[in-house]
């Protein structure tokens, strides 16, 4: 029998081809240093290759090595181009875009200088193949409850975990605000297994918004955008692998990294050591301000939709999809 990650290949080969075309040559992708994008390179091969970096947050290092020996295309901008661009950015995306769609909002725009008109990403694979350190939160407290060696303790564990509609708004409101979570919940029934269920609720209710953007991103420079995991194929394939394939003991998106390194990728790249993420200088941000915390921009993104639609300070802020 064929190894998941030997079809996942074939699929993610196939799809790049639907695709692509014609068009090889019109082709850039959006190269972060992580693995998504990378395993996307590694089987294309494409030659145009872009990277947001900055000074204190030095991408590119790992986007080389993801690249596969081709040259990568640096994009950077200043806090003052960022503050500039959100209204427009917040117009786009009807004022829910994140930090995600500023980079890839610069990086559009560059690649749309340079003559392409087809972008690729690495979207779905994280929601897909369980990529998120949630979903590693959840798998880890499914092994907990199912294990029979602590069942004398199932009342301390069931207290410690909460109900499974109370942990999935606990978790899910790390990504959205709890009027949106709480709408998302409504029809949730659990299923016994809380890594699928977190998945499920993010495939249906998240991620569709975040391609959305994406888009937007890319149409605001004229150009297409395509999302190699989102080919009906690879997700019908993902849906079906057993969770194991995708997480276990030692590491998220498994059939991804088998993949990865059967295509012979840099180690760095098949286990992420040293991937920094496209996180905001943390020089851009207000004294004190923790380096994952999202609430400085959300701010600026909410100030940035308002000035772009002319409204008054008491308008409702914009729902927001979120990493």
């Amino acid at each position: 029998m064929k190894r998941p990650h030997k079809t996942l290949h074939e699929l993610l080969s196939a799809a790049i081809d639907a695709i692509v075309g014609d068009r090889r040559d019109q082709v850039a992708v959006q190269l972060s240093g992580g693995l998504d994008s990378a395993v996307i390179q590694a089987i294309g091969r494409f030659d145009r290759l872009y990277c947001v970096t900055f000074p204190d947050v030095d991408n590119m290092a790992e986007a080389k090595l993801a690249a596969g020996h081709k040259d990568v295309i640096p994009v950077t901008f200043t806090k003052a181009e960022m503050l500039d661009a959100l209204p427009e950015i917040a117009r786009w995306t009807e004022g829910k875009g994140t930090w995600s769609q500023v980079c890839q909002w610069f990086m559009n725009r560059k690649i749309k200088a340079d003559g392409a008109t087809l972008v690729l990403t690495g979207e779905g694979a994280d929601e897909l193949l369980f990529g998120y350190a949630r979903y590693r939160i959840m798998w880890w407290l499914d092994q907990m409850m199912a294990d029979p060696h602590l069942e004398a303790y199932k009342s301390i564990i069931d207290w410690m975990v909460s109900e499974p509609r109370e942990l999935m708004s606990l978790m899910l409101r790390r990504t959205a605000p709890k009027t949106y979570v709480d709408r998302w919940l409504e029809d949730y029934v659990p299923s016994g297994n809380l890594t699928d269920d977190i998945a499920r609720l993010e495939r249906r209710h998240l991620l569709p918004g975040l391609l959305d953007m994406n888009r937007a991103m890319a149409q605001a420079w004229g150009l297409n955008c395509g999302y190699p995991y989102m080919d009906e194929r690879v997700v019908r394939f993902s849906l079906g692998l057993p969770v194991e394939c995708k997480v276990n003991h030692w590491m998220n998106k498994k059939v991804l990294r088998d993949l990865a390194q059967d295509l012979g990728m840099h180690s760095s790249i098949v286990y992420e050591r040293t991937k920094k993420g496209l996180f905001i200088p943390q020089s851009w941000r207000p004294e004190g301000t923790p380096l994952w915390s999202r609430r400085w921009f959300e701010k600026l993104m909410t100030e940035a939709w308002r000035d772009a639609q002319g409204l008054s300070e008491d308008v409702s802020d914009p729902p927001a999809h979120s990493r």
